[in-house]
């Protein structure tokens, strides 16, 4: 069997992501589809994140409906799983005249028609996006770093996540689900694994967005001991990304030099899972640390280091680069 496919639907799209499943399932793909697999509405977020966890690829069925608060959640775990590089394939499908949101306007979209008659034709197309080689697939328009190298959940909270606007309203009520989920964990005894860590990071994440930065600080160091107790077992993208969100915090709250030292543990971190851009923007930050504990020097080497990052990244004078240089040259 191939890889795993996430098919993600509104209830009024459910005929069609049905068929698209059976379909999947005839080509060869273990399609995930929650009418088939949930038995329980009591740990249907559980399921739903695992599932999405699990998967190697995902299909999002856009069709006419305004997408429900539960919705844009599971979008965003989807996007999560995606800019992380643990799902490498996002293939939107447009029913009828439906336009995509703002977060897949820049990946190629299968077209289907209304008439359930001509699904097949579609089907086709959905199941060759999902085997495309990489270097068949069309290369993003967004800037890098975004596009092509993005491990960093927080630049998806800074950047993709915006597309969705989410109200203070909607981000209450996923904090509130959240809980829950966190408080079912807790009853069945899971508070050490990978999931229940995954479920920190997401309440810590919505926290940071609603500005409750205590409650983000404790959530994220407790996300934190997790995956250190788990050592060698954590990737070190993980252990960065949640050091960068820390830093962050820090340097929000005025706390200097906590925030020096997440970001320097950050940077390491970066470093070991080789990825420039989260190791970007930990130069960034650090520079605008060092600024503010007053240590110039080391503000004016990281600064340094941070636009020649940015040209790796982006290419020598491109528009990130010289946006990262206009930056720190405003700090200070």
């Amino acid at each position: 069997m191939l890889e795993g496919v996430f098919i993600s639907h509104s209830r009024s799209d459910e005929r069609f992501a049905r068929q698209l499943a059976t379909a999947l399932r005839r080509e060869g793909f273990g399609a995930w589809l929650d009418m088939d697999e949930l038995t329980s509405a009591r740990h249907t977020g559980r399921a739903i994140g695992e599932a999405i966890a699990a998967a190697s690829r995902a299909v999002v069925v856009v069709g006419g409906d305004e997408p429900t608060d539960w919705t844009r959640h599971e979008w965003s775990l989807i996007l999560d799983a995606y800019w992380r590089g643990k799902m490498t394939r996002l293939v939107p499908v447009l029913l009828g005249p439906a336009s995509p949101p703002g977060f897949l306007q820049e990946l190629q979209a299968v077209r289907a028609a209304p008439d359930p008659d001509c699904w097949e034709d579609a089907f086709a197309q959905i199941a060759e996006a999902l085997r495309r080689p990489d270097e068949d697939l069309a290369a993003p328009t967004i800037e890098a770093p975004l596009a092509e190298e993005l491990t960093s959940r927080w630049a998806l909270l800074a950047g993709e996540a915006k597309s969705l606007e989410p109200s203070e309203e909607t981000l209450g009520a996923w904090r509130t689900a959240l809980v829950r989920a966190l408080q079912e964990e807790a009853k069945d005894g899971v508070t050490t694994s990978e999931g229940y860590a995954d479920l920190l990071w997401h309440l810590a994440s919505i926290d940071m967005r609603l500005d409750r930065h205590t409650e983000a600080l404790a959530t994220l160091e407790q996300a934190l001991e997790i995956h250190e107790e788990r050592k060698d077992a954590t990737p070190p993208a993980t252990l960065a990304t949640l050091l960068f969100a820390l830093g962050r915090i820090h340097l929000r709250t005025d706390d200097v030099d906590a925030a020096i030292a997440a970001l320097r543990r950050s940077m390491a971190a970066a470093q070991a899972a080789d990825s420039r851009p989260l190791q970007l923007e930990c130069a960034y930050n650090l520079a605008l640390a060092y600024h503010r504990a007053g240590d110039d020097a080391s503000a004016w080497r990281m600064g340094q280091r941070a636009f020649a990052l940015a040209e790796l990244v982006a290419g020598p004078g491109s528009e990130n680069a010289r946006h990262y240089r206009e930056a720190l040259r405003g700090a200070w």
